[in-house]
């Protein structure tokens, strides 16, 4: 089940608008107050995309990330080919992107929510190609796609 077109209105700005299955995408996200970075140190930000509002989807998964620069509030996200080949079918997907502090207390803040659009492989074989040599023993070559533009919103 889709999520029905204009049930859902995010009061955040847009930050992951499209994916595309079997690529690499990479955003980058700044935490700032006032301008200025906020240490991060500790901190990881969770991103889950499900096709539906309750997260029951088969399609549904969550990935959690570590600082990229924590003293210059920056993490950058990074989906792999293989995470985003897993996406079963092209279309209009729920995505919600949160944080939790280092403190301990469990909670979970989010930053950004909204709808990301998945767009089909023009060529699955080169995915699945890309998936297999990523997983490569060590030393062998192995095919790295480019990475997408990142962003760099401040949250």
């Amino acid at each position: 089940m889709r999520v029905p077109v204009g049930l859902f209105r995010s009061t955040y700005e847009n930050l992951i608008p499209e994916i595309t299955r079997g690529s690499t995408e990479k955003f980058t996200f700044r935490f700032t107050l006032n301008g200025a970075a906020i240490n991060i140190t500790g901190y990881k930000l969770y991103l889950a995309i499900s096709s539906v509002f309750d997260g029951t989807s088969p399609d549904q998964f969550e990935l959690t990330f570590e600082p990229f620069n924590a003293a210059a509030g920056v993490f950058i996200a990074t989906i792999t080919d293989s995470q985003t080949l897993a996406i079963t079918t092209p279309g209009r997907y729920y995505y919600s992107l949160k944080y939790a502090k280092p403190t301990g207390d469990g909670e979970l803040y989010t930053f950004d929510q909204g709808f990301v659009e998945v767009h089909q492989c023009v060529n699955p074989r080169v995915a699945l190609v890309q998936s297999s040599a990523s997983a490569s023993p060590s030393g062998s070559p192995s095919a790295s796609p480019s990475a997408s533009p990142s962003s760099s919103p401040s949250v």
